[in-house]
């Protein structure tokens, strides 16, 4: 006999929106405000990274990032890419309303999860007022940067 699930939990970025404009004005913003950061970040460079861990990131787009200012710089990242999500969020995959309504009609619970920081999937909430209805999320990010918190209905 199969198994039956009542939940599916979802993934944000790449899974649910596509806020990487948003991310790469924050990177860029991040580095304008600094004078150790020698490179220009891209979208490209950003869509490549998506949903990795945060080292992995800034060793891909930083290479060149001195370690003493490692900390700093993330924390700055971090800071100006939650203001983009906030401001100006993410595109919603089409399709995505219908898909999580056809899930909560046949009985399912819907939760995010993500390697994202504080606030960063209240933005998403935010930007798609009617994804309220999913019973929780957990975000969290190296304790460096941010505390991890979990929260749900």
């Amino acid at each position: 006999m199969p198994t039956r699930f009542d939940s599916v939990i979802f993934d944000l970025d790449g899974t649910l929106w596509d806020a990487s404009a948003a991310i790469t004005r924050a990177f860029q913003a991040a580095r304008n405000s600094v004078d150790y950061i020698d490179n220009d970040v891209t979208l490209a460079q950003v869509q490549a990274v998506t949903g990795q861990p945060y080292e992995v990131v800034y060793e891909r787009l930083f290479p060149n990032l001195p370690a003493d200012k490692f900390d700093e710089y993330r924390a700055l990242c971090a800071r100006q890419e939650l203001a983009a999500a906030q401001q100006h969020g993410g595109t919603l995959y089409p399709g995505l309303e219908a898909a999580l309504a056809y899930l909560r009609g046949r009985g399912y619970r819907l939760f995010i999860v993500s390697n994202c920081q504080l606030g960063y999937v209240e933005a998403f909430l935010n930007a798609a007022a009617w994804a309220i209805t999913l019973k929780g999320t957990s975000a969290s990010v190296p304790k460096s940067c941010l505390s991890p918190r979990t929260f749900g209905k």
